[in-house]
């Protein structure tokens, strides 16, 4: 299972992935750029994207227009700095699934994200 992420925030990403990966097989595929990111979601149709928000800027709302006119089903998880909630407010109604404002908790990002993948977090216990 694959997963998109547009973010300069590898580091996040990775420790993101690594808890994800304790419950389930998946890529985060992080690409630089909303071109790249487009032309991925359009030959994989991944089941989650992650954007952060900070990075897109007013760039935000065009691409998560885009991004639901692929595929209407993609869950979308933005990350952002509280000053771009404005931002958050305007895409929130298109069909995003939920935000993490910065610094973001990586175990809560990831317990969403398995959320949205339809994953159930077995307890070891």
């Amino acid at each position: 299972m694959r997963i998109l992420a547009l973010t300069n925030e590898k580091e996040l990403i990775a420790q993101i992935e690594e808890e994800i990966k304790r419950h389930s097989p998946v890529e985060i595929l992080v690409v630089s750029d909303g071109l790249e990111l487009v032309e991925e979601q359009a030959i994989r149709r991944t089941s989650v994207i992650l954007l952060d928000a900070d990075l897109l800027q007013e760039r935000l709302i065009r691409l998560a227009t885009i991004l639901r006119n692929i595929d209407s089903h993609c869950k979308i998880v933005l990350f952002l700095s509280s000053e771009n909630l404005p931002l958050c407010e305007k895409v929130l109604p298109m069909g995003m699934v939920w935000y993490f404002t910065k610094p973001v908790p990586v175990s809560n990002a990831a317990n969403l994200i398995l959320s949205c993948l339809n994953i159930s977090i077995e307890d070891p216990g």
